[in-house]
């Protein structure tokens, strides 16, 4: 099997340095800065030229750079247990400490947390509002355990409309809508890139493979709304399925098709290295498929659900954002409610992804991913008969991690699956 380099990844390498770059220079540039997490409404501040740090990226560009068992003691000598969120100990220890992998830390004008999930988004920035003195704005999304109604979506947009208000305040300007429109809509198109180009990984062998996706997933992430980034993830899918067919695989030999679930490590990227030298090679992740457009293909809500929320392109500002509003109620449902929802979306990933075996990293830097996951490993393991390997980490504080028993374990499940 031949495998060769992507041609688009300096491209996007190049995008994303040049946003890190603007984060550098944005308080010099005079634009307003805000801090909070990977799911704040992008659209909404790129419509107003400003600048945003995502709070998990950030911290796991904190990992990944070594400076966590740096940050981490600070933070927790600062009052936060072991149990909060990993990224945003990180986080908070790099403004604490003034330790920076983007070199410093550009001060917020002001904070957005937003509960989806997970509560610790709202104390974490909340708290760096007091630290810093800045103001703290919340969104809440509402619960939805029974159906999905038109109340639901008016809640949301009616905070994104406050939101704004509270954000021109701050920033001493009006939203303009005509960028409004063209971010959200850029927004769309990026997001079912995205979901095109990890659903070309159905095919044998996958052209891309899990470690490839987290190169790839930082424009994905950082760069929603800009048009930029819709041109070079859409030359992105061309190189995919241009690899699908000339039979380009990830790996020189695709051995054994690999589930990851939950986030990597991102002190030990290695892990994927190791895999695919033995030829298992971990493909899809849920992890991935929610930086997309959040399909509710294995979903089990109503068709009606499913219709209220269909993308209608928006012409009016109000109509961009009832659009984001339902694009956050999407993510909220996709696979993140309940035990019979999970199942079904990982058995749907199971079966069109033909894996043949799944890694679930218990995470206890973050255990609102971790929810389910070991009622979902016992399901694959006997209603689908695919082997499992359940292993405890975080995603960002390499303290307590024993490589050598991983690999260990490691070992042992890849022969079981190559032989």
């Amino acid at each position: 099997m031949i495998t060769e380099p992507f041609k688009i990844y300096p491209k996007i390498k190049e995008l994303a340095a040049g946003y890190f770059g603007t984060l550098r220079n944005a308080a010099k540039e005079g634009k307003t800065i805000v801090w909070g997490p990977v799911n704040i409404p992008y659209e909404m501040f790129r419509a107003m030229d400003m600048a945003y740090v995502l709070g998990e990226p950030y911290g796991a560009l904190c990992a990944a750079a070594g400076l966590a068992n740096e940050l981490l003691p600070v933070t927790e000598a600062y009052g936060f247990t072991t149990r909060f969120c990993a990224y945003s100990r990180n986080f908070i220890g790099s403004y604490l400490t003034g330790k920076s992998p983007l070199g410093e830390l550009p001060l917020a004008d002001f904070m957005v947390g937003v509960k989806l999930g997970c509560n610790d988004h709202l104390a974490w920035f909340e708290t760096l509002g007091k630290l810093t003195g800045r103001p703290f704005f919340p969104i809440d999304l509402p619960q939805c355990y029974g159906e999905l109604t038109e109340r639901h979506i008016a809640y949301v947009q009616s905070q994104l409309e406050h939101l704004i208000q509270s954000a021109e305040q701050v920033a001493k300007r009006k939203m303009d809508e005509k960028r409004l429109l063209e971010a959200v809509i850029n927004c769309k198109q990026l997001r079912k890139l995205w979901n095109q180009i990890l659903e070309c990984c159905k095919n044998i062998p996958a052209p891309l493979n899990f470690r490839s996706q987290t190169s790839f997933m930082t424009g994905a992430v950082w760069l929603k709304g800009s048009a930029e980034a819709v041109d070079v993830y859409a030359a992105l899918l061309d190189e995919v399925k241009d690899r699908m067919e000339r039979g380009v695989g990830s790996v020189p030999e695709e051995k054994a098709r690999l589930l990851w679930d939950n986030v990597p490590m991102w002190f030990y990227p290695k892990v994927f290295n190791y895999l695919e030298d033995k030829g298992v090679v971990p493909i899809v992740c849920p992890y991935m498929i929610g930086w997309g457009d959040n399909p509710l293909t294995y979903s089990q809500y109503p068709q009606q659900t499913q219709e209220l929320l269909t993308w209608q392109k928006p012409t009016t500002g109000k109509e961009a954002l009832r659009e984001t509003a339902k694009e956050y109620l999407r993510g909220h449902i996709s696979q993140a409610n309940s035990l019979p929802t999970k199942l079904s979306f990982y058995k749907g990933l199971a079966l069109d992804y033909r894996i043949d075996g799944a890694i679930f990293h218990s995470n206890w830097g973050c255990k609102n991913l971790s929810m389910g996951r070991v009622e979902v490993a016992k399901y694959l393991e006997e209603e689908l008969d695919i082997p499992v390997l359940v292993f405890e980490s975080s995603m960002a504080d390499p303290r307590g991690f024993d490589e050598e028993d991983f690999i260990t374990r490691l070992d042992t499940f890849a022969s079981s699956l190559t032989g």
